[in-house]
C-alpha cells in the first residue's frame, strides 16, 4: 500500500506521522517535502519513506506524488486542494482521498458561489478509518 501525504513535515502533519509510527504502518509512506523541509523525524521514523521533493503548487510535482498511490492524505494548505484533485484525475488512479484542514480561513462568500461537495474515505488494509463530507467554496 502506498500512502501519499502532503504536509507531513508541518505542525499538523507531525501528529499524523507519530500515529503512523505508533501503529507501525507497514506500507510505503510517500511524502511531498520541500528542499528546505526538516525531514529528520521522517528519516528516523523506521517507516518505509519515499520523499517527493517539490511543491504542492506545482502540477508536475503533485502528479509524481499521487501516481500509483492507494490513499492520499492532504494535510497542507487548502488552497492547493484543487490542484491535488486535478493531479489525481490526470494520474488515472482511483485512490481514497482524505482532506485534513486544521486551520480556519476567514472569508466572506455569497450563496451563489460555486461549491464542490464530496465524500472522501481513508482506508488502511481494508478497514474504514474516517469518513467525512468536505465542502470547498470557490471564489468567483
Amino acid at each position: 500500500m502506498v500512502l501519499a501525504v502532503t504536509g507531513i513535515t508541518g505542525h499538523s502533519g507531525s501528529f499524523m506521522l507519530q500515529k503512523l509510527i505508533d501503529n507501525k504502518f507497514d506500507g510505503t509512506l510517500r511524502c511531498m517535502v520541500r528542499e528546505t523541509s526538516n525531514t529528520k523525524k521522517l528519516d528516523e521514523s523506521g517507516l518505509k519513506v519515499e520523499k517527493v521533493v517539490g511543491s504542492t503548487k506545482n502540477p508536475d510535482d503533485l502528479l509524481r506524488l499521487v501516481s500509483g498511490a492507494d490513499t492520499i492524505m492532504h494535510i497542507s494548505g487548502i488552497w492547493e486542494t484543487l490542484g491535488l484533485l486535478e493531479a489525481v484525475e490526470k494520474s488515472g488512479g482511483k485512490p481514497h482521498i482524505l482532506l485534513v484542514h486544521t486551520s480556519a480561513i476567514h472569508c466572506v462568500y455569497e450563496e451563489d458561489l460555486p461549491q464542490i461537495t464530496a465524500e472522501y474515505t481513508l482506508q488502511s488494509d481494508g478497514t474504514l478509518i474516517s469518513k467525512s463530507i468536505v465542502t470547498i467554496h470557490l471564489s468567483a
